[in-house]
């Protein structure tokens, strides 16, 4: 594995260089919670902008064909159904997306929202479907798409089709937000810097709105203007640079960096 936690700094190493540039070594214009907070929305953006993270996870199948999604997912790739332990899996299966899948209350009915286009073998006005009148769509009866297994997502839960039940286990494969905030070195390096003028600037954003009024008034905004600039340049800023950099990491450094993210979340 390419990374280490050498690769990575704290939230405590981060703050140390904002609370300095900000002017609140004692926390007492705003609370730790904030600062940190404001770290977490940082990578939750970097994610969202880049995909830099992609989750591995492994959850147990619902009774009724449901599971929540996974926290965090906003990307999700890929579904497999297996049978075993996550470690040892076996009898592994693709599962593919059907758009408007959706289930019965007992959750043992696949149908199709008439909502789609007339080539959906599950629309009732396609040759390969019979039209299920109690539930206003229709059930494909072509046996080489039944013996597909099929998922789809309303309402935050990924809804399987029956035959997905018979096995144990689900793993999902997602672009997900960062790793919950804590003592461990969570920050890439690569993003060590646009982290901390993000922060910088968000704080410097609330104190401005604060000092509307006062003198301190346009010694905050020159600050604001100055580290606004520094993070946000087209060209050279800080935001710009990090997104250049995880673009830059071939596949291998990207599993790499999946794989230390779920060892300190294991």
């Amino acid at each position: 594995m390419n990374f280490s936690s050498e690769d990575f700094v704290t939230v405590d190493d981060v703050l140390a260089d904002v609370l300095l540039l900000v002017d609140d070594e004692n926390t007492r214009r705003q609370s730790k919670g904030y600062y940190v907070s404001q770290i977490q929305q940082a990578l939750e953006k970097l994610s969202l902008e880049t995909f830099f993270k992609e989750i591995t996870k492994d959850l147990p199948m619902g009774s009724d064909g449901r599971i929540p999604i996974p926290k965090g997912c906003f990307n999700l790739k890929q579904v497999y159904l297996f049978q075993g332990d996550t470690c040892d899996p076996t009898c592994m299966q693709n599962v593919y997306h059907k758009r408007n899948l959706s289930l019965s209350g007992s959750g043992n009915v696949v149908f199709s929202r008439n909502r789609i286009g007339h080539n959906d073998a599950f629309h009732q006005s396609s040759p390969r479907g019979r039209i299920d009148s109690r539930r206003g769509g229709a059930i494909n009866t072509n046996e080489s798409l039944n013996n597909l297994y099929l998922y789809g997502t309303q309402d935050g839960t990924v809804m399987f089709s029956p035959n997905c039940r018979a096995f144990q286990n689900v793993r999902f494969i997602y672009n997900g937000f960062h790793t919950e905030i804590g003592d461990k070195p969570i920050v890439p390096t690569m993003f060590r810097e646009a982290t901390k003028v993000y922060v910088v600037v968000e704080a410097l954003k609330v104190r401005l709105a604060k000092s509307i009024g006062t003198a301190e008034y346009p010694h905050v905004n020159a600050l604001l203007q100055n580290h606004k600039n520094d993070l946000e340049h087209p060209f050279d800023g800080k935001w710009q640079n990090a997104k250049h950099l995880i673009k830059r990491l071939d596949s291998k450094h990207r599993e790499d960096l999946a794989m230390y993210y779920q060892s300190i979340n294991s």
